[in-house]
Formats: C-alpha cells, structure tokens, sequence
C-alpha cells in the first residue's frame, strides 16, 4: 500500500533496463541483473516528491534530495513499469459479446461460444475492425502496451 503523503520511496523495484539510461542508473554491471527471468532488469529505488518519480537510482542508494524521515515501501523484487501493460489479451476474440454471448459464463462456455462465432462471423474486415477497437479502447484507459495472442487462423 502506498503512503498518503507525496513524498516517498519505492525501494528494490525491478525495472526493464531498456527504459533506463543506464549510463545514470547502473554505472556498473552489478546492478543489472543478467540470469534466467531476471535478464535485462535492473533492480532500483524510486523516490516520489510531490507524486512524481524524482530520482531513479540503484537500489540502496541514498536519494540525494530526500530530506528527514521519508516513508518507505519494499516493493520486494516487484516489476516496475512507466504505464499499464497488458501481457495477454486475445484481441481478435474481443468484442463479440453482442452477438454471441457465453451462455453459462464458463471457461468452456467461452471457447465453444468463440469457434462458433468464428465459423460464422470472422473474416479479414471483421476481426480487423474488432481489433482496432480494442486497440483504441485500450489507449483510451490508459494501457500503452499490450501483447496480443491470435488465434484467428482460419480454416487451413
């Protein structure tokens, strides 16, 4: 849980070295984690003022403009992103809810309900058209990036 003051620390997040500069945030390579999942994240400490981020350091660093007691939040090894990220979202399978509704709200429900509208509804026009909206609905809430799964292959 965040603090209810403006100024605090987000300490020992995890965040995608490819959004930092990394010349100002890990001068060396022991900052950045290089194994398995951890590849590629370097793992810093936020320091919030005013509710926005105001310094990006290596974690356990001293933040150079706190000054006094700062609140402090272990985020614990936690991914740390500079906006909302949908990691799976099946966007050719979006919005058919109208004309095909899942009738019992089961998993299996869903993928019978989506072969079905499959078969009858989808081409090119259509799964384009679906997909662009959910693109546009999801900017519009505030997702900046997403990693879609197409399983609109058609018939082979």
């Amino acid at each position: 849980m965040l603090p209810s003051t403006s100024n605090y620390l987000l300490k020992n997040g995890r965040v995608p070295a490819s959004l930092l500069e990394m010349k100002l945030i890990a001068p060396s390579a022991s900052t950045v984690a290089t194994t398995g999942s951890e590849n590629n994240f370097c793992l810093v400490d936020l320091e919030i003022a005013a509710g926005a981020i105001a310094q990006i350091i290596p974690a356990g660093t001293k933040p150079v403009s706190s000054s006094g007691d700062i609140s402090v939040v272990d985020l614990q090894g936690g991914l740390v992103w500079p906006c909302f990220v949908d990691m799976h979202t099946h966007l050719d399978k979006g919005h058919i809810w109208e004309r095909s509704p899942n009738p019992d709200g089961t998993f299996g429900g869903a993928l019978e309900t989506v072969r079905a509208d499959a078969e009858k509804h989808w081409n090119a026009e259509d799964v384009y058209r679906r997909m662009q909206f959910g693109l546009k609905c999801s900017y519009a809430h505030g997702t900046k990036a997403l990693r879609t799964h197409i399983d609109s292959a058609g018939r082979s």
